[in-house]
């Protein structure tokens, strides 16, 4: 005969108030991704939890455990092709051993590092990327599990300031007038300053993008990756030779862009093909922080919309011919 109590967890309790969440932090483990183009993995920090109803004293905090651990070892023998999926199958588990409660919460995160090559011809190397996936889970009046699902993308670029840029434009302009040794007409020095590079601060940026999804693999985490990547100014890179470093920082400069800019043509481009199994209904949060270049501060912009707003205002954007 055990000299533990039964289910001290399910005592009965004089002060009767549900808690929200209630569960495990920072439990740290490693899956593999499986994917057509390879194989990755990531080390994630989980957070799992659970809601606690009034007349439920505890949480059996080893179920939420054994919820992990199950999941993993699942993994092994089935591999996924998203983080999402496993987030999924852990909040279902969470469920499955928490009778008594109607909500699961799962949260991960951790390092997404892929390989890459570099330049053509040359050797490969890795870019790491930071991934996200938010799982919700309920229980339905008739037992059944629905859940929502929200996946975030972090990936850096470059931007330069297009207002840094017009002054220096301005200042060049002024000089090339003035110099009568080279006796430049004005229309000339327009055609120069929109060929060649001109000067202004730029500064590496983190773009953050969150996609509610109806599924698990709805949607491509590197479709995601490669649309904040693109709405930079350029792409920035662990091994840049000098002509690489010359290209990028032609790019750059020709492609000056707002931090607002760079929300903005995230937003857009969320209305190709990659997103279109999106349903309207879906939210989706878009921030851009800049590291300045020339400010001791910061410089941040977000939005956050529907799938379905956003669609509207990329339609109504076109030019009706």
């Amino acid at each position: 005969m055990s000299r533990f109590k039964a289910d001290l967890q399910a005592e009965i309790l004089e002060f009767r108030i549900p808690i929200k969440l209630v569960g495990l932090e920072d439990v740290k483990k490693r899956i593999e991704i499986n994917r057509e183009d390879g194989k990755y993995s990531i080390n994630l920090n989980i957070n799992a939890f659970i809601s606690l109803p009034a007349m439920q004293r505890g949480a059996h905090m080893s179920r939420s455990a054994e919820s992990i651990d199950e999941c993993i070892t699942d993994h092994i023998y089935d591999p996924i092709q998203n983080i999402e999926r496993f987030g999924v199958n852990i909040a279902g588990s969470l469920l499955d051993k928490h009778g008594y409660s109607n909500v699961s919460h799962v949260q991960m995160e951790g390092p997404f590092i892929i390989q890459m090559r570099q330049r053509e011809g040359k050797a490969s190397t890795q870019a790491a990327y930071y991934l996200k996936c938010e799982v919700i889970g309920h229980r339905g009046d008739g037992g059944e599990y629905t859940y929502k699902i929200f996946l975030t993308a972090i990936a850096e670029g470059m931007i330069a300031c297009p207002c840094g840029q017009e002054m220096s434009c301005e200042f060049s302009k002024e000089i090339l007038a003035n110099r009568e040794d080279l006796a430049i007409d004005g229309e000339t020095v327009e055609k120069i300053l929109n060929v060649i590079p001109v000067a202004t601060h730029n500064q590496r940026a983190v773009g953050t993008l969150t996609l509610q999804v109806p599924h698990p693999g709805a949607v491509d985490i590197m479709d995601m990756i490669s649309t904040i990547e693109a709405s930079m100014s350029g792409k920035i890179a662990g091994i840049l030779k000098r002509p690489d470093e010359a290209n990028l920082i032609r790019i750059v400069h020709q492609d000056p862009l707002f931090t607002e800019d760079v929300v903005r043509r995230m937003a857009y481009l969320l209305g190709s093909e990659k997103y279109e199994r999106i349903p309207d209904e879906m939210q989706v949060s878009i921030k851009l922080l800049s590291y300045e270049s020339i400010h001791p501060h910061q410089c941040s912009a977000e939005t956050i919309i529907s799938i379905g707003e956003l669609r509207k205002a990329i339609q109504n954007s076109r030019v009706k011919t």
